[in-house]
């Protein structure tokens, strides 16, 4: 019976270190404001079964549990911050041309899909408008592609101006 109860104090032991793990994953994947607010009433629980639960130096682990969950918990948020940050720039990049700054083929085949269905159920009825500007490559190789790139650009912001805030160009 003492290898059973030694196996049940670590086995203890390895659920009480699992609070401290939900508690930083709580910060990451629900933000600092509901991690902030598991903090407390967790690592209260942490400490509780620590010290009351007569586990191997409860009370030190409770305070060393605490204070190294509060530094990672500063590690997580800055993580998931930067983390946050690069998938917004990421999906602004692959929907927008870095040209015109206007949408670009990914963009425009989310909002056909996106219309399509509004269609479907007669909620919209979508057109599309294509422009071709006639003899473009004439300009690119006359004069050159920072010339062809300015007159991409200048139709680009000239369409722009003339759309309502609803359409896409």
């Amino acid at each position: 019976t003492g290898w059973l109860l030694w196996q049940a104090e670590e086995s203890g032991e390895a659920l009480l270190d699992i609070l401290p793990v939900l508690v930083l994953y709580s910060f990451y994947f629900l933000g600092p404001r509901q991690g902030a607010m598991l903090f407390v009433p967790v690592m209260g629980t942490y400490a509780a079964f620590a010290i009351l639960g007569d586990y191997n130096y409860g009370l030190q682990r409770a305070v060393v549990g605490t204070l190294v969950v509060t530094v990672c918990a500063a590690l997580v948020l800055k993580v998931r911050n930067v983390t946050m940050r690069f998938a917004k720039q990421h999906s602004e990049l692959s929907e927008i041309d870095a040209l015109t700054g206007l949408a670009n083929m990914r963009s425009l085949a989310m909002r056909v899909g996106d219309a399509v269905e509004l269609a479907e159920v007669g909620a919209a009825r979508p057109a599309i408008i294509t422009i071709d500007l006639d003899k473009f490559k004439l300009v690119n190789d006359r004069y050159n592609h920072t010339v062809g790139d300015r007159v991409i650009e200048a139709v680009a912001r000239a369409i722009s101006e003339t759309v309502r805030s609803d359409e896409m160009v």
